[in-house]
């Protein structure tokens, strides 16, 4: 066996171990929303399930089968996790294209295996004039995704311009992660033109699916537990008020994360979202079970506590800090820390400098 050959079965070896590490880690540290974590756990998969599968190839012949499914897969994961995150009105379409492209794929590989039955050993892209169909239609779904792709860079990129320590970490991680998601299908469009396999295109595959999973166990810590919610069945439900408020209070609160501003009050916000005192409260409540102003709090001090791991809290005193949290005064940082965090503020602040 040539050393190329033997050094991408090592590589993808250890792309099988790095992504049961990070499919654990995910499952024991990644408290919720299900969905998103849910979503993660299937992009890793996905990748270790490749990485696995090229070493099967290697030694048993290919299975279209084994080996095809998981491309369409881990796309729509990782296009729905990115709208899930950043793209509220538009995520519904993303998800829907995403899982067309997961049906057309599976749809391709039963009929060529049940109905005019091609072997499985076959590469179809490799074979006569199907092989051109096949090949168009990669190239479709492929271009609508580099489209997609594109378009949530440049959302990303100008929506989360702020000094904001929570969106300046996961605008940098998410940019990072679309970028080897671009270069992924560049690579898988270049692999698709050529037959049998490309040393180098399947070890830059490779690199891009390492990284990612290197970006997945380094994840900004905040989205371990965050308490943004989803639910996927109301994805393709008729536009109900209930998801239209699900919907607006996502990106009032979450999006553009409303506890950070320091004049927010239950009042402005039953406003801006259009809501009596008493329906907000049992919004909430029913949702987070907090009260308003308790979960404004709550999320004012986890910001707070990451402000302060960031090692940045030496620039800033204990007045500045309890700004840029939200909270209008020492006062009502102290009153809220002991409640949902116990002790206080500057014993915290000691204890992470010494």
């Amino acid at each position: 066996m040539e050393v190329q050959h033997l050094f991408l079965i090592f590589f993808a070896f250890s792309i099988v171990i790095l992504s049961l590490i990070v499919f654990v880690e995910l499952l024991i540290k990644f408290k919720r929303p299900f969905v998103l974590k849910a979503i993660l756990c299937l992009m890793v998969f996905c990748i270790g399930w490749r990485a696995g599968a090229f070493i099967y190839i290697q030694y048993f012949g290919y299975n279209r089968w084994i080996f095809e499914p998981t491309s369409s897969i881990m796309l729509a994961a990782s296009l729905s996790f990115f709208s899930l995150v950043f793209e509220n009105k538009t995520k519904v379409y993303i998800i829907c294209f995403g899982l067309l492209a997961v049906l057309v794929q599976f749809g391709v590989i039963s009929y060529y295996s049940f109905f005019l039955k091609i072997s499985t050993d076959v590469h179809l892209k490799d074979f006569g004039e199907f092989g051109i169909y096949i090949s168009i239609l990669k190239v479709g779904f492929g271009a609508v995704t580099l489209i997609i792709n594109g378009w949530l860079v440049y959302h990303i990129y100008n929506k989360f311009q702020t000094e904001n320590i929570y969106f300046s970490k996961l605008r940098l991680w998410s940019l990072f992660n679309l970028f080897i998601l671009f270069i992924i299908t560049i690579i898988n469009f270049y692999r698709h033109s050529k037959t049998g396999i490309n040393y180098l295109a399947e070890f830059l595959l490779f690199v891009g699916h390492f990284s990612i999973l290197l970006t997945f166990l380094f994840r900004p810590t905040f989205l371990n537990r965050t308490d943004l919610q989803f639910s996927l069945k109301s994805f393709f439900t008729n536009k109900s008020s209930s998801k239209i408020l699900d919907s607006l209070f996502i990106d009032i609160f979450f999006s553009k994360m409303y506890y950070l501003n320091n004049e927010a009050t239950v009042d402005d916000l039953r406003k801006q979202l259009e809501l009596t005192a008493d329906e907000l409260s049992n919004y909430i409540y029913n949702n987070y079970g907090l009260s308003t102003t308790d979960f404004i709090n709550k999320h004012r001090i986890a910001y707070f506590i990451d402000l302060i791991n960031t090692g940045k809290f030496q620039e800033y005193t204990i007045d500045a800090l309890a700004q840029k949290a939200g909270f209008s005064s020492r006062f009502h940082l102290y009153k809220s820390f002991k409640k949902f965090h116990g002790g206080t503020p500057s014993d915290y602040i000691k204890s992470v400098s010494d």
